[in-house]
């Protein structure tokens, strides 16, 4: 399966931009929402790692401004939840 684009959704409240943690991604088999931390650059051992923007694993195709209160229903379709919910606990809006 190979990733074709990806788009980033992220709040601009305030002046502090704030990614979602899922973003919008079309694959060979169809387009999901996947769990995804823009620019992340760490290894699970607390390391740093190479990073290249151009691997399918880390591309950003697109970004689109949006309220981060509606991301749970927005990536959904807007009517049911259908994915994980909130992955990085927040503190604030």
């Amino acid at each position: 399966m190979s990733i074709r684009k990806r788009t980033v959704f992220y709040d601009k409240t305030g002046g502090i931009i704030r990614f979602w943690d899922w973003a919008l991604t079309t694959t060979d088999i169809g387009s999901m929402v996947e769990p995804f931390e823009a620019n992340d650059r760490t290894t699970r051992d607390g390391g740093i790692r190479n990073f290249d923007a151009t691997d399918e694993c880390t591309r950003i195709d697109d970004m689109r401004e949006a309220d981060i209160g509606q991301s749970l229903l927005l990536l959904s379709g807007g009517n049911t939840q259908i994915h994980g919910g909130c992955l990085i606990p927040r503190t604030g809006r």
